[in-house]
C-alpha cells in the first residue's frame, strides 16, 4: 500500500512519545512492505530511509529529487544544521503544551483559501528550492501557532493527493485531525485515524473543550480507528460513542536502538539490588503534569524513606507541575534525597534508566506509557499503574492503582529488599518485552486500513 501519514514530529524531534511511535508505526509498515509518506508541520532534518518519504514546510514535495542533485555540496552543511536544531528545540512546543494555551481556534475553521498559510508555504518553498541550488538547504520555522501548523498538514496532505494516488491516510493525534476534514472533502482515500492519547487522559475532567471537540469529530469522520491500548478504546466508547466494531487495538512496541544503552554487561548487573555499598535509584520519567501523578510519586518516596533513607528519587521531565512537585518535595522535609534532571533527549533518558534501581510509572491515566517498556529493555523491574495501557502487554510488572501510595512505597522497598523477587520480575518481563514488536503494531495496523477500504 501507499500510505499518507499525517503525523506531528519524528525523531530527532522528540517532546513525548508520539514520535518514538511514529518511527516504530514507520518502520514496521516498510518491514511489511509498505511505502509511507509522512507529513509534518516542520522538520529540518535528513532522513534516509528506503521506503519512507517525509514531507514538510522545510522539505516540500519533490525536495528530495533536489537533494540527489547535490549531496556532496548539501550533506555537510545538513550534519551541522542537524547538530544544531538537536541542540536547541527550545522554540518547537511540544502539542502537550498546546493544551494548556489558547491559540487554537477550533477544528474546521481554516479553508484552502486561507490566504496567508498557503502564501507562507508558497514562500517557503521558494526559499527552500532555491536555497537548495545555492548555500544552505532550509531556514527557522514560520509556522507558530497550532493552527496554522495544523492547517499546514491540511494544505500539504491536499497537494499530494492531488499528485499521487495513495491507499489510506493515517492520520496521529488530534493536532492533526483537522486536515482530515480538509481530505474528506476532496478525495475519497480511505481515513483511519489512531487515537494514542485523549484529552480526558492529559486532564481529567477539566479539559479543554475546543480540543475533546477536534477528538470527537476525527473518530467520527474516519473510517476506521487505532488505539493504543484497550484502556484508549474503552474511552473512546464510553466518552464518544464510538462503536467497539469501528476500533482496532495496536499496542506499542520499544525501539531496539533504546534496548540495553549499549553495554549488555552493565545493565545485565541492574538485575541485582543495590550492594550497601550503593544508594538505590528510584526514577520517575515522564512530563510533570496531571496524567503522570508527580505528586503520587512523592508522597510514596516520602513513605519509602521512613524506612529507607538512603533511597534517592530521580525526576526527569518538564511540565506544568514542575514548580509544585519540587515545592511539595521541600514541604515533605526530603528534598536532599531528590533530583530533577528537567527535560533529557532519548538517549540521555536511557542512560539514566540504565543507572537507576526501579522505574516507577505512576500515571492518572495512560493510554498506554513506551517508557516503561525501555526501562525493562534496561533490566529493571517497574512499578505501573493499573490506569495504563502498557499494564495490559506486561503481565509480570508491579501493579498499583495511582492513588495507593501506601502499596507503591511497600512495592519499592521489597523490590530493593528481595533479590529473587526482583530478579524473576526482570527476567519474566523480558519475555513479555520480546512478544511486542513495531512489526506487530503495524500488522494491526494493516488490518485496520484493509477495514477501513470495506
Amino acid at each position: 500500500m501507499k500510505i499518507l501519514m499525517l503525523g506531528w514530529e519524528y525523531p530527532p524531534l522528540i517532546t513525548g512519545g508520539l514520535a518514538t511511535a511514529t518511527e516504530g508505526l514507520v518502520n514496521g509498515l516498510i518491514a511489511l512492505g509498505h511505502e509511507v509518506t509522512l507529513v509534518l508541520p516542520y522538520f529540518p532534518f535528513r532522513v534516509r530511509k528506503h521506503g519512507l518519504t517525509i514531507v514538510s514546510p522545510e522539505r516540500p514535495i519533490g525536495f528530495d529529487a533536489l537533494e540527489d542533485s547535490r549531496t556532496i555540496a548539501l550533506e555537510k552543511e545538513y550534519e551541522e544544521l542537524q547538530g544544531l536544531v538537536r541542540g536547541n528545540l527550545s522554540h518547537w512546543k511540544s502539542h502537550y503544551e498546546y493544551r494548556l494555551m489558547s491559540d487554537w481556534a477550533g477544528g474546521g475553521e481554516g479553508s484552502l483559501e486561507d490566504e496567508d498559510v498557503v502564501a507562507k508555504i508558497k514562500l517557503r518553498e521558494i526559499e527552500v528550492r532555491s536555497r537548495a541550488g545555492s548555500d544552505t538547504a532550509v531556514s527557522t520555522p514560520m509556522f507558530h501557532t497550532m493552527e496554522e501548523k495544523a492547517f499546514v498538514l491540511g494544505v500539504l496532505a491536499s497537494q499530494l493527493v492531488s499528485d499521487q494516488k495513495f491507499d489510506v491516510v493515517h492520520a496521529n493525534d488530534w493536532m492533526t485531525f483537522p486536515a482530515l476534514d480538509v481530505l474528506k472533502s476532496r478525495t475519497q482515500i480511505p481515513i483511519v485515524a489512531q487515537v494514542h492519547s485523549t484529552e480526558y487522559d492529559r486532564a481529567g475532567e477539566n479539559g479543554n473543550q475546543k480540543i475533546i471537540d477536534i477528538e470527537r469529530r476525527g473518530v467520527t469522520i474516519a473510517d476506521h480507528i487505532i488505539t493504543v491500548s484497550r484502556y484508549t478504546k474503552s474511552i473512546l466508547i464510553q466518552r464518544f460513542g464510538v462503536p467497539e466494531s469501528k476500533i482496532e487495538v495496536a499496542y506499542n512496541a520499544a525501539n531496539e536502538q533504546h534496548g540495553n544503552n549499549g553495554n549488555n554487561e552493565q545493565n545485565t548487573n541492574n538485575n541485582e539490588a543495590p550492594s550497601d555499598e550503593t544508594d538505590p535509584v528510584v526514577t520517575f520519567v515522564g512530563r510533570i503534569t496531571f496524567q503522570k501523578g508527580p505528586a503520587y510519586f512523592v508522597h510514596a518516596a516520602e513513605l519509602v524513606l521512613r524506612t529507607n533513607p538512603r533511597v534517592r528519587f530521580r525526576v526527569v521531565g518538564t511540565g506544568d507541575l514542575l514548580a509544585s512537585m519540587k515545592q511539595l518535595v521541600w514541604e515533605l522535609g526530603i528534598d536532599k534525597s531528590f533530583s530533577f534532571d528537567g527535560f533529557l533527549d532519548a538517549q540521555q533518558v536511557q542512560e539514566v534508566l540504565a543507572d537507576s534501581s526501579i522505574f516507577v510509572m505512576p500515571s492518572v491515566s495512560e493510554p498506554f506509557g513506551i517508557v516503561a517498556l525501555e526501562a525493562v529493555q534496561q533490566n529493571i523491574p517497574v512499578i505501573i499503574s493499573k490506569q495504563s495501557g502498557v499494564s495490559e502487554v506486561l503481565p509480570n510488572a508491579l501493579k498499583v492503582d495511582f492513588w495507593d501510595t501506601e502499596l507503591m512505597a511497600d512495592r519499592i522497598l521489597s523490590l530493593l529488599k528481595y533479590r529473587k523477587i526482583r530478579h524473576e520480575l526482570v527476567e519474566n518481563s523480558q519475555k513479555d518485552l520480546l512478544r511486542r514488536t513495531w512489526y506487530q503494531a503495524a500488522k494491526k495496523c494493516q488490518d485496520a486500513y484493509r477495514k477501513a477500504q470495506g
